[in-house]
């Protein structure tokens, strides 16, 4: 199986935002959609976009996929270690069963079953994962609560765990309400976390906030919001 680089892909570097990856996938998706292109191979470059969309634009997807793919190039011999993907739970945006039949074997690999974009596991499997890793259950749900620019813009921030403690967490540019994060608090904890990212508003009874919230309103006057809920369902 020879390895492929998404983010050669995409035409984007290794640290490119979330928004620059989707700003990538749009612009040559309108190049090579098959409903407008006139290239004879642009149905194959679409489905290579669509690929690597899927797994860039996951955080935890691309946190894997960047895990494996250090220092490998587009084209090498490759093969997957056993044991590679311990520790991933796939729970992003979901790849439907005919777009992902479009995908490389590749893929299929590291990704496995879709079943909705969820890496389907045999419990026989998982329950061994977890005690190579020296876990006895599984992840904590926790809500991670952060502020509107911390979402947007990223940030490290801390987060109180049930038994006192505080973990520092960091959130990637462009958390969405409801995205899922996968963090393991030590090497020796009994517990992964997965963190529920929850963004919350600050309350336009305060002055400062109001006209803030004003200003933006003046500013961004071309946001739609439910224009881009739609395009993010798509």
């Amino acid at each position: 199986m020879d390895f492929k680089d998404y983010y050669q892909v995409l035409g984007v570097g290794r640290e490119a935002t979330a928004d620059e990856v989707k700003k990538a996938w749009r612009k040559l998706a309108r190049k090579y959609h098959p409903d407008v292109s006139k290239q004879p191979d642009a149905a194959q470059r679409m489905s290579e976009l669509n690929e690597a969309y899927a797994v860039l634009s996951d955080p935890e997807r691309r946190a894997a996929y960047d895990a494996l793919g250090r220092g490998r190039h587009a084209g090498e011999s490759f093969t997957p270690p056993p044991g590679w993907d311990t520790g991933f739970v796939f729970h992003g945006a979901g790849v439907d069963a005919d777009q992902a039949r479009e995908f490389s074997d590749f893929f299929e690999r590291m990704f496995g079953d879709l079943g909705g974009g969820h890496r389907v596991r045999p419990e026989r499997r998982r329950a061994s994962a977890r005690r190579d890793a020296g876990a006895s259950a599984a992840p904590l749900t926790m809500p991670l609560p952060v502020a509107p620019w911390e979402a947007a813009l990223g940030a490290v921030v801390p987060l109180r765990l049930p038994d006192g403690s505080t973990l520092k967490v960091r959130v990637p540019a462009g958390a969405q309400p409801g995205q899922t994060l996968q963090v393991r608090p030590g090497p020796h904890s009994p517990h992964g976390l997965e963190l529920v990212v929850q963004v919350l508003l600050p309350s336009a009874l305060d002055p400062r906030a109001r006209r803030l919230y004003e200003a933006m309103a003046g500013e961004l006057k071309d946001f739609d919001a439910r224009a881009q809920a739609a395009a993010q369902a798509t």
